[in-house]
């Protein structure tokens, strides 16, 4: 069987000028929703309260851990992340476990980490849409490199998934 294909100038051409126009249009369309991330604001609730007061208790429970003799080897993995943020200025990183557009979602998976031994929270962010999100996170880190080596001994003792992200912005 021989097929025999053939376009003429005007039609590849036409094709031509299809293939660039689509190109721009999805380059323009990733720059306009690229510009909008940058304006995620928190929304207001008491879980955002209640994550603000936890790192407190967060690091006096990671003193209490340190001070007290392991038995195991997954005792220092189940340790909570420890927080190290000068008084004056806020935490800069914080460790997340997921985002879910469903609240019941992200309250389960409080609840499976936290039999893992890992305090978190679930925190309401809007999108640009001013949609909810419902991120799961913990701890307080005024360094990256801190929050990154609990994160790794999270992942290595623990096989948990997660990411370190900046503080206060979804």
């Amino acid at each position: 069987m021989n097929l025999e294909f053939s376009i003429d100038k005007k039609t590849g051409a036409a094709i031509a000028a299809c293939v660039v126009l689509a190109s721009i249009l999805l380059v323009l369309a990733g720059y306009l929703l690229g510009a909008g991330s940058g304006a995620r604001t928190p929304l207001p609730s008491a879980a955002v309260a209640a994550s603000a007061a936890q790192p407190s208790a967060q690091s006096q429970a990671a003193g209490a851990a340190a001070s007290a003799p392991q038995s195991d080897s997954t005792a220092s993995a189940v340790a909570q992340p420890s927080t190290q943020p000068q008084p004056s200025a806020p935490p800069e990183y914080c460790l997340q476990f997921g985002s879910f557009r469903d609240k019941k979602n992200a309250q389960a998976l409080v609840k499976t980490l936290k039999k893992a031994g890992v305090t978190a929270t679930v925190v309401v962010f809007a999108d640009t849409n001013g949609q909810p999100w419902y991120v799961v996170r913990s701890g307080s880190y005024a360094a990256i490199d801190a929050a990154a080596q609990s994160a790794a001994s999270l992942r290595a003792q623990q096989k948990i998934s997660v990411l370190v992200r900046r503080a206060g912005v979804l």
